[in-house]
């Protein structure tokens, strides 16, 4: 199973919203990189995932899982639990 590129496109715009330089300098991730990950050219590294999830406040598993579906299926850490 891979990364839904267009769901995290989606939810990095929602984070950067007009401040793709912002988010570069808090990361220190380049503004290039920024906007390959903004354009579906590039997928982050974990190592910058985890940087952008921390500068942006939310979790790595928000950028990469879809709620929703997540609910009509089931989440597989329920069954962990």
């Amino acid at each position: 199973m891979g990364i839904n590129k267009e769901f995290f496109v989606r939810r990095l715009a929602e984070v950067v919203c007009d401040e793709p330089k912002a988010l570069a300098y808090n990361t220190g991730i380049s503004l290039s990189a920024i906007y390959n990950y903004l354009g579906g050219k590039r997928i982050p590294t974990v190592e910058i995932l985890f940087r952008i999830a921390r500068s942006s406040g939310r979790s790595m598993e928000w950028f990469l899982v879809d709620d929703v579906v997540n609910a009509a299926e089931g989440s597989p850490m329920r069954a962990l639990l």
